[in-house]
């Protein structure tokens, strides 16, 4: 479990990281399950951040099949769109049950 943990945590560390090069993008909630898909939620100002976001973490090379969920008007505020994104974790392995 403590493996598990510290692996999430330099992915997650990673994520923001990527975030942050990205203007006008904010990770709300980032959800690591045990295949090793990852959903994110956020919002942007403009599609184009997404799309950018998106990009940036394909060049990353630690995901796979990075894909826009959706996104979504948001009600209010100067960000604009609501967005998932969903990954795959490359080279993640999951223990088999006995």
């Amino acid at each position: 479990m403590t493996v598990i943990l510290r692996r999430r945590n330099r992915i997650s560390q990673h994520l923001f990281g990527v975030s942050a090069q990205i203007e006008n993008l904010w990770i709300v909630s980032a959800v690591f399950d045990d295949t090793g898909d990852v959903r994110l939620q956020g919002k942007s100002r403009t599609d184009r951040n997404v799309t950018d976001f998106v990009t940036a973490l394909q060049k990353t090379g630690r995901f796979s099949e990075v894909q826009i969920g959706t996104i979504n008007p948001a009600d209010k505020g100067e960000y604009k769109q609501d967005f998932t994104v969903r990954a795959r974790l490359i080279g993640f392995e999951t223990k088999k049950k006995k």
